[in-house]
């Protein structure tokens, strides 16, 4: 056994548990805490010898900016153990970074118990600064997806070139052109070889080298503006656009086919960021509080069986169990968000659907602070069973979200503007910070400890199904208000 003295801090209950068991059997003093803010007084003696520390603390919390605080905390003390990083897989990128600022280095959830114990004792061992060059090597390892904006690019140029050569105002263009040439070459032609008129003849020569000037102008202006075009394709530039008006009809049909597919170059840019983010919360969900301890403690149990009290062959089992039963409700909430029935439309009166809600939150807690006013006659186009399950995951968020408040509400209200029904649903509790606003529809991310997140990815997903949207806009300390347009 190892003389050092190792902290071990994450905000993960079972992972501590079974950083605990596994590292007790290699290292002389393991310390565990949920909380960084007690390392001060941890390290003041300076008899630590090195840190596993976690990037994010707090549900919610994924940009790994607590890890890189805590992290310059550690690195300004006199003589600062060395630190390893604890990272899930979407924050490798950030983790490498981290290196550069001091880390020794980094470990990615799931970890194999032998490597982690492996990667502890190198660190132990050497103390110095990692080589630059190894550091560049894991860099370089780690990158496992490749950008597919190239194949984007190859599948949208090779629609403008099809749309180009099938445009027929180009052609007609083109053609017309080229036959005045003709004309003016012959005729001119024939006046100078019967001599009735030089004049004539030098008059359409002229027309013929205007005509092939005009033509080349426009060619290449034509040319420039696809180049421009192909170019912010390849670049990932989305905010481009072609005038809508413009005093050559030729190129107007061309302007406009090649506005549309910028524009859905822009939808699949954005669908692959929800995709990105999608997956990368589905992998943080398993690394993080599943898959981790349950494959570190059973690997641990499972090599000192023989040595382990019937007491600590208990405590394992029942982390392991209570993962277990962690991941089974993370698959049940994964299948519910993506077997979402598709609508099946009929004419919803706003009147009756919110008397059907009233019926159905008056078990609710927090039931009597719900407001819903509507237009008599406001009707949607909608499956009603999937937006009474979208107005309960809002409305029972905006209940949470007041808990505790004694003057605050929700309040619930449809409304027609611009040929477009809102139902918005509107709470005056905390409110909701700006850098979590972005990510507040992404799938099981929550900001309420033991949140699942999923409630209000599947309402997103609902309206995004019935061709509508939901947003969200907040005031931090004021209201919060989320808009379903139909």
């Amino acid at each position: 056994m190892r003389d050092a003295k190792i902290i071990v801090v994450d905000d993960n209950e079972a992972i501590l548990r079974s950083l605990r068991t596994v590292l007790s059997h290699e290292f002389k003093t393991i310390v565990t805490v949920s909380s960084p803010v007690l390392l001060p007084a941890l390290l003041r003696n300076g008899d630590v010898d090195l840190v596993l520390l976690d990037m994010n603390f707090g549900t919610g919390k994924q940009g790994g900016g607590e890890g890189l605080f805590w992290l310059d905390r550690i690195l300004e003390l006199k003589n600062p153990p060395a630190v390893i990083l604890i990272t899930a897989f979407g924050d490798i990128e950030l983790a490498v970074s981290s290196l550069k600022k001091g880390a020794t280095d980094f470990i990615v959830k799931p970890w194999d118990n032998e490597n982690l114990i492996q990667a502890l004792t190198h660190v132990l061992e050497r103390r110095a600064e990692s080589d630059e060059r190894e550091i560049s090597s894991v860099a370089e390892s780690l990158v496992s997806h490749p950008c597919t904006l190239e194949d984007m690019e190859r599948q949208f140029i090779a629609e403008v070139l099809k749309v180009t050569m099938v445009n027929r105002n180009l052609y007609l263009k083109i053609i017309g052109s080229v036959s005045l040439i003709v004309l003016f070459a012959l005729l001119g032609s024939v006046l100078l070889i019967t001599g009735i008129s030089y004049f004539l003849s030098f008059v359409c020569l002229c027309v013929i080298l205007l005509i092939t000037l005009l033509l080349i102008q426009w060619i290449n202006g034509t040319n420039r503006k696809i180049a421009i075009f192909f170019e912010s394709v390849r670049n990932g530039n989305t905010t481009l656009r072609y005038p809508d008006k413009t005093n050559d009809p030729f190129v107007k049909d061309l302007y406009a086919e090649m506005n549309r597919i910028i524009l859905l170059f822009s939808q699949n840019q954005n669908e692959m960021e929800e995709k990105r983010l999608y997956y990368e919360s589905i992998l943080r969900v398993l690394t993080h509080n599943s898959i981790t301890p349950i494959r570190s403690l059973s690997a641990d149990l499972l090599k000192y069986s023989d040595t382990y009290t019937p007491e600590q062959l208990r405590e394992g089992l029942e982390v392991i169990h209570g993962q277990a039963k962690n991941l089974s409700a993370f698959l049940d909430s994964y299948h519910r968000l993506t077997h979402l029935p598709e609508p099946e439309r009929t004419e919803v009166p706003i009147t009756s659907l919110f008397r059907k809600m009233e019926r159905l939150l008056c078990a609710e807690a927090g039931s009597d602070r719900i407001r819903f006013s509507s237009a008599e006659a406001l009707t949607v186009h909608a499956d009603q069973n999937l937006i009474v399950l979208a107005l309960i995951n809002l409305i029972r968020n905006a209940l949470q979200a007041i808990e505790g408040q004694a003057d605050a509400i929700v309040s619930v209200e449809a409304l027609e503007a611009d040929g477009r029904v809102y139902i918005t649903i509107t709470d005056n509790g905390p409110g909701i910070s700006p850098e979590l606003l972005s990510a507040i529809f992404t799938p099981f991310f929550s900001t309420k400890s033991g949140g699942s997140g999923i409630g209000l990815s599947i309402s997103h997903r609902i309206m995004r199904l019935h061709g509508g949207d939901l947003t969200v806009d907040s005031l931090p300390g004021v209201r919060t208000e989320f808009r379903m347009t139909f």
